[in-house]
């Protein structure tokens, strides 16, 4: 994860003015299929429009 958010952060301005970076969401309440969450300025993104 560290060398993809790296990476990420190099190609700032060709994606987004904002920091675009990935975390891994380990709760019980997330299947494998959800597990990678990408983030806008360390929001997650699913949850870019709730306040």
């Amino acid at each position: 994860m560290k060398e993809i958010n790296n990476k990420l952060a190099g190609e700032r301005g060709e994606i987004s003015d904002r920091d675009l970076t990935l975390a891994i969401d380990i709760s019980q309440r997330a299947g494998w299929e959800r597990s990678l969450v990408p983030h806008l300025n360390e929001l997650p993104f699913p949850l870019r429009r709730q306040g």
